[in-house]
């Protein structure tokens, strides 16, 4: 799986990915690390891996998901709806981060977020795409 993807500076959001193999099971692990007072980020808050092919079948659960999947992309965006996830193109072009995912107002921080993207295999969580967002 090769994956490119953009933070803009309006906090625009892109990505694309080829995946080249299908994947009967898709997870997502999401940390969130905070500055402490020596200025290196701590992790703060640790998702545990969250089952995207279990969110498919019913749409809801993790919150993260909800407003990932449910928000109003426009017509730029081809992302799997199903698993098996099929071999193909998966893209999103500028998906506005600040206008779908709450935010807490007057507040300000630097934090790092990570992003890992997982299967299982062999019934062992192996991650082939890991990004970290500052």
């Amino acid at each position: 799986m090769n994956v490119s993807w953009n933070l803009t500076p309006s906090n625009l959001f892109s990505f694309h990915t080829k995946l080249n193999v299908e994947l009967d099971s898709f997870l997502v692990q999401i940390a969130v690390a905070l500055p402490s007072s020596s200025g290196k980020f701590e992790k703060s808050i640790t998702n545990s891996a969250q089952d995207i092919c279990k969110y498919f079948k019913n749409r809801s659960g993790n919150l993260f998901l909800r407003l990932f999947f449910n928000s109003n992309f426009g017509p730029d965006r081809s992302l799997p709806t199903n698993c098996p996830i099929k071999p193909g193109k998966y893209f999103i072009k500028d998906f506005p981060l600040e206008d779908n995912f709450p935010t807490i107002r007057g507040v300000e921080s630097k934090f790092l977020a990570m992003v890992d993207l997982c299967s299982k295999i062999d019934g062992k969580l192996t991650c082939f795409v890991k990004t970290k967002f500052y």
